[in-house]
């Protein structure tokens, strides 16, 4: 994450010449990941990057066999997801134009059809 902030402000410090040394750079960056982190942390995470594989890892760490991204989907409870994420995911939803009110089989598992 905080690569990827360096990056940002780095471009930022190139386009418009602000002349800033790598450790304005870094206190910069660390900077907004302390100040935005507890309110904004989903804003700055990756899921696909950062947070699946960290999941994958962490089970096949603990023993669990190897899984595919479907399986793992298939498996999840919608009560296991974090109330922020849940509200992206919906958000995704009505903006594809999946009505998410109806009801199905799916939702035993926790998901709207």
């Amino acid at each position: 994450i905080e690569e990827k902030l360096m990056d940002g402000f780095n471009y930022y410090n190139k386009v418009k010449e602000k002349r800033w040394d790598p450790v304005t750079l870094m206190k910069n960056s660390k900077a907004i990941i302390k100040e935005k982190w507890e309110s904004e942390k989903n804003s700055f995470t990756d899921a696909k990057e950062i947070v699946l594989p960290g999941i994958k890892r962490w089970l096949q760490s603990n023993g669990f066999s190897q899984f595919s991204d479907i399986s793992l989907a298939d498996h999840l409870n919608i009560t296991e997801i974090d109330a922020e994420i849940k509200e992206t995911i919906y958000e995704i939803a009505s903006f594809a134009g999946i009505n998410t009110e109806e009801t199905s089989n799916d939702e035993q598992n926790g998901f709207p059809e």
